[in-house]
């Protein structure tokens, strides 16, 4: 009988790194991207921008009329009052970006879980 066929040769097949997934928040989120990393432990950074997202947009100036939830993180007038002093961010504006970023970082810390203080979770 003749010989059996020799082997097909071996395939070999690159791999290379997915590309990274698109950025799920909005480019106005984006844009606090830095700050948001200079205030949260580096473990909470893609969620504190979800939370930011979901809250505010982005939007700094944010306002809930109704319930007077005010800047990024949607702080209500009298969460505000006395976190943004106990924070060390006393006589801050709500709408300062980074006053309002800090004080959330500091109020998230402060806090049994993380995201108590916020209507929108990660």
């Amino acid at each position: 009988p003749p010989p059996p066929p020799p082997p097909p040769p071996p395939t070999t097949t690159t791999t290379q790194a997915p590309p990274p997934p698109p950025s799920e928040h909005s480019p106005e989120t984006e844009a606090w991207r830095p700050v948001v990393e200079q205030y949260w432990p580096s473990g909470l950074v893609e969620d504190a921008l979800s939370v930011m997202d979901c809250e505010s947009g982005g939007d700094p100036n944010a306002y809930n009329p109704v319930s007077g939830a005010s800047g990024l993180y949607q702080f209500l007038p009298s969460t505000w009052d006395t976190s943004s002093v106990s924070a060390g961010w006393a006589g801050a504006d709500v709408f300062d970006g980074e006053a309002n970023i800090a004080v959330a970082a500091w109020l998230s810390a402060a806090s049994t879980s993380p995201w108590d203080q916020w209507s929108c979770k990660p």
